[in-house]
């Protein structure tokens, strides 16, 4: 199984190196040597190795000039979890939460977690709610009241308004 890190945003240099949007701002994983998993827009998959990261600017052993690395534009990138860092007790992969149930403080069905963005200040849960709407849901704790990792349930706490932006 592999867990999504994050997408590549842009190409840069004449050398293929490409920024990468991560998830997690201060992930381990990005190591010389590592092998991550490109899925490309059209959903095909390529593994290529890491030959340098820092500051979210990656380069590949493989790809070595900027025509290649604009073919990655929008991919996402994924690591076997094998490979990943051991998390702590309180951290989690946003992938986990895939599919998970999202319920009110009530225990009333909002919807089900379909994937992720972030708005720079914080990782957004998109929900798909049982309306057919998609909605982003801060990960914060004010808003994210419980997360039942076992039984893939998402519990909030909305804020007035929050979910009427879904109608």
């Amino acid at each position: 199984m592999s867990v999504s890190l994050g997408y590549v945003c842009r190409a840069f240099g004449i050398k293929g190196g490409v920024v990468v949007k991560l998830y997690v701002d201060h992930s381990q994983a990005f190591v010389p040597g590592k092998e991550l998993i490109i899925t490309k827009k059209d959903q095909s998959q390529i593994n290529l190795t890491i030959e340098s990261f820092a500051d979210g600017r990656l380069f590949f052993k493989d790809i070595t000039n900027r025509e290649s690395a604009e073919l990655l534009i929008g991919a996402q990138v994924s690591m076997h979890r094998e490979h990943l860092p051991a998390l702590k007790d309180d951290e989690f992969y946003l992938t986990d939460l895939e599919g998970a149930r999202v319920l009110d403080m009530l225990g009333a069905l909002v919807g089900h977690v379909v994937g992720f963005s972030s708005n720079n200040a914080q990782d957004l849960l998109q929900v798909k709610t049982t309306q057919g709407a998609m909605i982003s849901i801060p990960i914060i704790k004010p808003i994210v009241h419980q997360i039942d990792y076992v039984h893939k349930i998402v519990t909030i706490d909305p804020p007035l308004g929050l979910l009427d932006l879904a109608a």
